[in-house]
């Protein structure tokens, strides 16, 4: 359904009108970081998307998530008490003119907690934007707004229906992403919007947070004999966990994709807490941590495997005095074929856009694999910034790379869905 290669000079048009509404990008960027909006506290920040959005084309609508969204398989439990009903998702559809390939656009507003003082105060500095969320994931959306409003300087329709979904809670699971597919929303392809530092991923790693309490036999150290340390059990699980990461290295070792990672699977031990004095022996220790996989392997087998993992790695002791859940974030890996459609669209828009990507799998997971798992659609990951900077306290996004970021995604709408006219 897409039209032959891009007019050269064309190209060069959009490359000027681009660099043009760079202050304009600049400024919707800097705004959307000084918004504080960690799971739980989007309102403000979708607010001023709406408003945004409402200024170019197409129609806006606010899409509630619903309270029964929380008795969903794929919902996951986070520590966030502020009803739904004041912060909705949000959705802006363009109505294609001649049927061709419909795609959505998928970008959070929601940003992981940043504790430094300045987290949410943008600063500009050698030609990057800092601040929480300058590339995860505020930079990447406010790309695609600037490929939105190049749509509508141009006057260009596609030849597709086109969607722009702006989810919250991304970053404790995608319940926002999780809404928007249960209520029927449906495309052909979906690029969901990342720092991808401008390559193409056709596939996103999975991960399982988990926590394991150890029970123990407390006494006073002087009758240390008589009791159990939960603290001494808890190790003998991280023991046969770090056993179990190294099988996940060698199972993992024949994707092309994931190739380039050094470690593109991992068992993180995050937090270890136990006992409450120096001279007892404690009665129970918490492991909490994550399982990163590939799409070799299922939340369902990654469960079982951690299970096994406590239960035959380690003493009898363990057996008979564990517990372990998995009720927060789950996210099941995914992988489309390389060769997809979808790929090669996204790849030639990189190139008329001047971008040179490399094609291969993301080492992390995002809201890509509800919209392939629970929407049954092609879905791809792409944006500016870099995962290295993600969450950190030095966040930031090159804003050249945003410009570049727009380029791409407004031709990929060219290659994927085609324009009339």
């Amino acid at each position: 359904m897409s039209g032959p290669a891009m007019d050269r000079q064309f190209l060069g048009d959009l490359s000027r009108y681009l660099e043009s509404e760079t202050p304009w990008a600049e400024e919707v960027l800097r705004k959307c970081i000084s918004f504080p909006s960690i799971p739980g506290e989007e309102a403000a920040v979708m607010g001023f998307l709406q408003d945004t959005l409402r200024s170019l084309g197409g129609e806006t609508t606010e899409m509630p998530v619903r309270e029964d969204l929380r008795g969903d398989a794929d919902f996951v439990v986070n520590s966030s008490t502020t009803p739904y009903a004041v912060r909705p998702n949000l959705v802006n559809f363009r109505r294609g003119a001649r049927g061709g390939r419909s795609l959505i656009v998928c970008g959070h507003a929601d940003v992981a907690p940043g504790t430094a003082e300045d987290a949410f105060s943008p600063r500009t500095e050698n030609g990057y934007i800092f601040g929480r969320g300058a590339c995860d994931d505020k930079g990447p959306l406010v790309a695609w707004l600037l490929a939105l409003k190049a749509l509508d300087h141009f006057r260009i329709q596609v030849g597709g229906d086109l969607e722009t979904h702006v989810v919250i809670e991304e970053e404790v699971g995608g319940n926002g992403a999780l809404s928007l597919i249960r209520s029927g929303r449906k495309a052909d392809g979906v690029v969901v919007l990342e720092p991808s530092d401008l390559d193409v991923h056709p596939a996103c790693r999975g991960a399982l947070w988990f926590r394991i309490d150890v029970e123990g036999k407390s006494t006073h150290m002087a009758t240390i004999q008589e009791g159990v340390n939960a603290a001494k059990e808890a190790i003998a699980v991280i023991q046969s966990l770090e056993k179990y990461e190294r099988r996940l290295l060698e199972d993992s070792r024949d994707n092309p994709l994931f190739a380039r990672y050094e470690r593109p699977v991992m068992v993180n031990i995050g937090m270890l807490h136990g006992g409450d004095w120096p001279s007892t022996l404690p009665a129970l220790a918490t492991i909490e941590g994550g399982v990163g996989f590939l799409p070799n392997r299922s939340l369902a087998v990654v469960r079982r495997e951690v299970e096994e993992a406590i239960v035959d790695g380690t003493g009898s002791w363990v057996r008979d005095h564990y517990r372990v859940s998995f009720d927060r974030l789950r996210n099941e890996a995914y992988q489309i074929d390389p060769e997809h459609p979808i790929v090669k669209a996204m790849d030639t828009a990189c190139r008329d856009a001047g971008i040179q990507p490399n094609i291969h799998g993301m080492s992390a997971s995002c809201d890509a694999r509800l919209y392939y798992h629970r929407g049954g659609m092609p879905v791809i990951v792409f944006g500016p910034g870099s995962l290295r900077d993600a969450h950190s306290a030095r966040e930031k996004v090159l804003v050249s790379d945003v410009v570049r970021a727009a380029r791409a995604l407004f031709c990929l709408t060219y290659h994927w869905g085609g324009w009339s006219g």
